[in-house]
């Protein structure tokens, strides 16, 4: 049987997607909580409202996870994307903005001299990889509690 996460992500192939970019930064008030999520973003490249929800707020309602994560879109520190549908509305991916690079470059939680690589989605299946792989790895997370020490991101592979 699939995990859920594993059967939003196939929902989708291609799929017309709605962008959103935050063009005007609102102030953040940042918590370290909130840092530590872009700093997933990065780390994971894409992650689906579901997905941080499940990383960050597990415990808690779907709009708890939301609110948070809009005003992290509204200061301009993430992007995100969804399936465009006339008949409603699908969860939004998260992707790193350049903000939210140089906010991690500044505090010292990626190399300094990193450089942003913009991300631009026109097409669902580009992230659909990265959210196929951060969804088993999340579902081997549910099966294996504390067992599973860390997850760094499909490009952080150590032998």
């Amino acid at each position: 049987m699939q995990p859920d996460s594993y059967r939003a992500a196939h929902r989708y192939d291609g799929a017309i997607i709605q962008r959103q970019r935050c063009d005007e930064p609102e102030p953040v008030a940042l918590r370290q909580r909130d840092l530590a999520i872009v700093r997933d973003v990065w780390r994971y490249h894409f992650l689906t409202t579901e997905q941080l929800r499940e990383l960050w707020w597990p415990c808690k309602t779907p709009q708890a996870a939301r609110r948070r994560l809009v005003k992290l879109f509204r200061g301009g520190y993430l992007e995100r994307f969804r399936p465009y549908s006339p008949r409603g509305s699908y969860e939004w991916t998260y992707y790193l903005a350049a903000p939210g690079h140089r906010l991690l470059r500044e505090l010292g939680a990626i190399d300094p001299d990193a450089r942003f690589k913009p991300r631009e989605v026109f097409d669902y299946g580009r992230a659909l990889h990265d959210l196929q792989v951060n969804a088993w790895v999340l579902a081997y997370r549910r099966l294996l509690g504390p067992a599973l020490l860390e997850w760094q991101g499909e490009h952080q592979l150590t032998p």
